[in-house]
């Protein structure tokens, strides 16, 4: 029976105890937290009901506790960007009078773009439904040699673009959406739902096409990125239908 206690890690490959994985760290899921609600794990796929959830959706088949580990460095600095420090790292780029994004000088692009490859790979490798559409098929032995190398170039096939909601108080406070695959004139990405920041990260060969290449981590010593409007954006509808669904869900496993 002891030996039922140890599972093969899907980054080192050891047969180890695997602890509780969030593959989206549990720091974006804080504010829910803090406000004792829980949080709407909110999908657009056809027959997925939305779930509600505190804590996050997280994992016990993914890591060993060791190899958990080499994701601190990654999720801590996200948090500090994305989370805890946003303003005092990024300020608006106005045209007249509105804001056409925002610029930050002080950014660590490399390890930004880290983190958002080594979340993409958890959510490759993890059994939970809600990461279910993102599969990294040839490219996720290099997706783990970046979280195993952190030191080495991040390999080609890898790119990113941010945009942050300019009202952003509008967005769905209690609802976090699901990874999607898309593709950007031609070119294979996944969209990842980060709180106020949206991320969408190139997993290609081919190059990121203008006008998405000039605003691309790590080709500008500046960070920008695009304000969108949540209320304008097709996000907005998916999280209103998320909603309904949610509402009517409750209502039909209450009887």
């Amino acid at each position: 029976m002891e030996a039922d206690k140890f599972k093969k890690c899907k980054l080192c490959g050891e047969l180890r105890q695997l602890g509780n994985s969030h593959v989206i760290p549990a720091a974006f899921y804080k504010p829910y937290h803090e406000e004792k609600k829980a949080a709407i794990l909110a999908s657009n796929t056809s027959g997925n009901f939305p779930k509600k959830s505190r804590n996050g959706v997280y994992d016990q088949t993914i890591l060993c506790k060791d190899c958990e580990k080499l994701f601190q460095a990654f999720d801590d600095y996200a948090a500090k960007i994305f989370l805890n420090e946003t303003d005092r790292h990024f300020r608006a780029v106005k045209t007249r009078s509105e804001v056409e994004g925002f610029q930050a000088d002080d950014v660590d692009q490399n390890l930004i773009l880290q983190f958002l490859i080594s979340v993409l790979w958890r959510a490759s490798v993890s059994s939970q439904e809600f990461f279910s559409r993102v599969d990294l098929g040839p490219f996720e032995a290099a997706a783990a040699k970046v979280i195993q190398d952190s030191n080495d170039p991040i390999p080609a096939c890898f790119g990113a673009c941010l945009s942050r909601w300019e009202d952003d108080d509008l967005v769905g406070h209690h609802m976090l959406m699901d990874p999607i695959r898309e593709k950007w004139e031609g070119i294979n990405a996944y969209r990842l739902y980060l709180g106020q920041f949206v991320a969408y990260i190139r997993v290609d060969q081919q190059p990121f096409r203008a006008p998405f290449d000039k605003i691309s981590l790590l080709r500008h010593p500046q960070l920008f990125v695009t304000s969108r409007s949540f209320t304008s954006s097709k996000d907005r509808l998916a999280l209103i239908h998320t909603a309904v669904e949610s509402i009517r869900n409750d209502k039909f496993r209450r009887g």
